[in-house]
């Protein structure tokens, strides 16, 4: 029977080494176009990420503790209850009874987090004399408890709508003898019923 050589013996270990990453290859790729690459990363840096059960549950008892409404109710939180598990998206209301606490904040009252937020307003101290307090938002847009400000939006006398200047919102351009007066409208309801409009007057 025929020995192998010195370079006989590394050819075939070199081999069977190519040939193994060659397969951790093709299973990889199987798996990504199979499942889909960001579900498959996920799974990766799932595995070496902690659990971050207890950090979530600090962090919503401390929103509960300072009545952070914005943050305990509508604040999605990424829970992984165990290692290599799925990310669970969750508010610290509706994952109370998995993260085991209670609170005393009554978030079925709210209509949606979003009508809460002074998204289209500006959080100041006092409003300025073309603006006016909205009293039904209680949250600046970064979710923040509006405690000493005030949630400022444009009077709606101040507001300008196409009809404001006498005109008509038209598709295309203005006909000729009429000014397009798009840039002038603040009234941001009447113009996003109009996209892709021009005022003309």
């Amino acid at each position: 029977m025929r020995r192998l050589g010195r370079k006989g013996a590394e050819f075939t270990v070199t081999t069977l080494i190519v040939i193994v990453l060659a397969i951790i290859v093709l299973v990889v790729l199987a798996l990504g176009f199979g499942a889909g690459w960001s579900n498959l990363w996920s799974k990766i840096t799932g595995f070496f990420s902690p659990v971050n059960v207890d950090a979530t549950k600090q962090a919503c008892q401390y929103a509960c503790s300072s009545e952070s409404t914005f943050a305990y109710c509508c604040q999605i939180r990424d829970v992984r209850f165990e290692k290599g598990g799925d990310i669970m998206p969750m508010t610290c209301d509706s994952g109370k009874s998995r993260l085991e606490h209670e609170c005393d904040i009554g978030c079925e009252v709210l209509t949606t987090c979003q009508d809460l937020l002074c998204s289209n307003g500006e959080a100041r101290t006092g409003c300025l004399a073309t603006e006016k307090e909205d009293t039904t938002k209680k949250f600046s847009k970064e979710g923040i408890v509006l405690d000493k400000q005030k949630c400022c939006v444009l009077k709606t006398a101040t507001l300008k709508t196409c009809a404001n200047f006498l005109g008509v919102w038209t598709a295309g351009n203005c006909a000729a003898g009429k000014t397009d007066k798009t840039a002038d409208v603040t009234d941001t309801t009447d113009k996003s019923a109009n996209t892709n409009k021009k005022c003309c007057v």
